[in-house]
């Protein structure tokens, strides 16, 4: 009877494991199946292994704002995009100048389109507005779903500047162009002006301006500041993928110490 016993419990307990086993595949190969949520998707982070630029995409997608400025005469709004940078301590958004209204009180930074547009930061103080190198420093305060670019650590310095800017050099921004986004978008430096402005042979549109522009170490570089335009026998046209880029040292940051 004993050994009736042994038998019956060892067939019971191969059962259980064979049965184990198949539950287990069964969840698994169901899995593998599942559709992503969309959060998993849009998540920042997510960005393809096989980039080279994939280390810089992340650093430019977490850091990665919308300004929206409104004019109070006309009542409309402009979209610009920005970056999110830290220095000595404080916080601030490196963005354009065109179409920002200088007023702290009628601009509005949104760090997260998809919580829609009722989420945003307030701007603490309008450090710079310089029209004439197309940048402006807002001050805010800290951002904690975001990751500020540390402009002590994440930024070229000497001979990093002249490889950033090499012909066919990889770099890559994050966005609103068209007010889509964030969208990330890479590029190749096809080449630089005697004014100190990059061409980048890329995507841009209305709402791309202000964009950090990051090279393959995930070092910020500059900005988008506009796309250009071009004359054909039909015609003006626009040449959305060429963008202008103002190099990052372009922008006096010591004004942040003064103000």
């Amino acid at each position: 009877m004993k050994k009736i016993f042994q038998i019956f419990v060892g067939a019971l307990w191969r059962v259980a494991i064979v049965g184990s086993l198949a539950v287990l595949a069964y969840y698994s190969a169901n899995k593998q199946y599942e559709t992503p949520t969309t959060g998993e998707i849009t998540a920042l982070t997510n960005v393809s292994s096989a980039s080279k630029l994939k280390d810089a995409a992340i650093l430019s997608r977490r850091s990665a704002v919308k300004i929206m400025s409104l004019d109070p005469q006309t009542l409309s709004i402009s979209g610009a995009s920005g970056t999110y940078v830290t220095l000595d301590n404080r916080y601030f958004i490196l963005t354009v100048a065109h179409g920002l209204n200088p007023d702290c009180a009628f601009v509005r930074v949104v760090p997260d389109v998809s919580d829609g547009y009722e989420d945003y930061i307030n701007c603490q103080k309008m450090i710079e507005v310089n029209l004439f190198s197309d940048y402006a420093i807002i001050e805010v305060e800290k951002i904690n779903d975001l990751s500020p670019i540390s402009l002590l650590t994440h930024v070229p310095k000497n001979t990093d500047w002249k490889k950033s800017f090499a012909s066919l050099s990889n770099l890559v921004y994050t966005g609103y162009p068209n007010d889509i986004g964030p969208v990330t978008v890479q590029g190749q430096v096809m080449g630089y002006s005697t004014e100190d402005h990059v061409f980048m042979h890329s995507y841009g549109w209305s709402g791309a301006s202000g964009s950090g522009v990051f090279n393959e170490e995930g070092q910020l570089v500059g900005h988008v500041m506009a796309i250009l335009i071009g004359e054909t026998v039909h015609g003006i046209n626009v040449l959305e993928d060429v963008v202008v880029v103002v190099p990052l040292f372009k922008v006096d940051w010591s004004v942040v110490f003064h103000r």
